[in-house]
């Protein structure tokens, strides 16, 4: 007998890269084929939809192209592309036509949108369709002057949307919007306990086994707060000589090359050559965190919506040193499962990788504390087991579009 299962379409915009594509990647990977029938399908072909090859997911590709840019980082400064806001209404009615074309040919049940560049989008084809839909909110919203039209939007959506914020950061940031129809669902990792004596990252380097190594990953944008992890580890380094520093991440757009020469520029400017160590962007960066001897995030405010490299430090019991922003205060206790500074200050940080570097028990307690607590609260099963239940509350939920 064959049993006919809720057609999912999880959609999203195909380039997408760091850790939203990761948790998405994830979430879909651990959806239950037996309960759901998932299409991915992409506004474009790039990066993302190409990863989705590598899990055997097949991936659709609507063919609407990106949305226009608003803003574009050149350097450390931030320019508005203004004939974005000009295109902008065109791309959101013509991809909603072609995705609205796409749910009724697939004869889709529910559309789950990945990222905020495409929710209105989603909604509005949903509406025409009358398609449930999730909303999946990945990061703080910095768009204030949607918030005069959030009523709106309520309005428009509250009988067949429902939301899922991944922190209480996200949640205030979006909360205008979402009615209450909202489940918060922490992103979630493999979680799968790697040993501590690894030393690829080293011989990468050329370095000496017992060198300390105190480590960022992120992406290339000023956000991340990168200058200061350089300001700290020139006052550590000229007190510790085994302290090396790396830094893994490269350029994802136009105009970060730019702020990467500025980065680089400060580190000749400190005499750092040697001892801070750029190496771009790697597909293993996750399984080389496991070789730092401290994790740092420098984010500066609003924060991240969530952080999905502070939760891939604590799977590897790797302690971390992390900003007060966003949804850190959520992850990490601080002195217990962490370290939360202040932003926007390299004092701090260097005082905080001076204490664990000093006090190895310190070290090991908040690695493996760190570790527990991702155990209990991150594993990426619990979060696909949120998500289906958020599943089976929209396919069930009735109103009239």
């Amino acid at each position: 007998m064959t049993i006919n299962k809720p057609k999912i379409c999880f959609f999203t915009g195909g380039r997408e890269t760091g850790g939203m594509a990761f948790s998405s990647e994830l979430l879909i990977r651990g959806i239950n084929r037996d309960r759901f029938e998932l299409i991915v399908l992409a506004c474009t072909d790039g990066t993302f939809s190409h990863r989705m090859e590598t899990i055997d997911q097949n991936c659709d590709i609507l063919g609407s192209g990106p949305p226009p840019l608003f803003r574009r980082d050149v350097g450390d400064c931030v320019k508005r592309c203004w004939a974005g806001y000009l295109k902008i209404p065109f791309w959101i009615f013509y991809t909603a036509f072609f995705l609205a074309k796409y749910i009724r040919n697939n004869k889709i049940d529910l559309v789950h949108s990945s990222y905020y560049h495409y929710h209105i989008v989603t909604a509005l084809a949903c509406k025409l369709t009358h398609c449930k839909c999730v909303l999946h909110w990945r990061g703080v919203c910095r768009y204030e002057k949607l918030l005069k039209i959030a009523k709106l939007i309520r309005r428009l959506t509250f009988s067949f949307v429902w939301s899922i914020p991944n922190s209480l950061a996200t949640f205030e940031s979006i909360k205008q919007f979402t009615g209450d129809h909202i489940t918060l669902v922490y992103n979630g990792l493999e979680i799968k306990e790697l040993p501590r004596d690894s030393v690829r990252l080293r011989e990468i380097l050329g370095l000496d086994k017992k060198t300390n190594i105190v480590g960022l990953v992120a992406t290339l944008l000023p956000l991340k707060g990168h200058i200061y992890f350089i300001e700290a580890a020139a006052k550590i380094c000229a007190k510790y000589p085994d302290v090396h520093f790396v830094y893994i991440g490269g350029e994802t757009a136009s105009g970060q090359k730019e702020y990467l020469e500025l980065l680089l520029t400060k580190i000749k400017q400190l005499n750092l050559e040697n001892r801070v160590h750029f190496l771009g962007w790697r597909s293993d960066a996750s399984e080389l965190v496991a070789d730092f001897d401290i994790a740092t995030v420098c984010t500066l405010p609003p924060g991240e919506g969530f952080g999905m490299v502070i939760i891939e430090a604590m799977a590897r019991s790797v302690p971390v040193i992390t900003t007060n922003e966003g949804a850190a205060p959520e992850i990490i206790t601080d002195g217990e499962t962490g370290i939360l500074i202040p932003s926007a200050d390299s004092d701090a940080l260097a005082q905080a990788i001076e204490d664990i570097l000093i006090n190895e028990d310190k070290r090991k307690t908040l690695g493996s504390q760190g570790y527990r607590e991702c155990l209990d609260r991150f594993d990426i099963k619990k979060t696909v087991k949120q998500v289906e239940q958020v599943y089976e509350n929209v396919l069930s939920m009735s109103g009239k579009q």
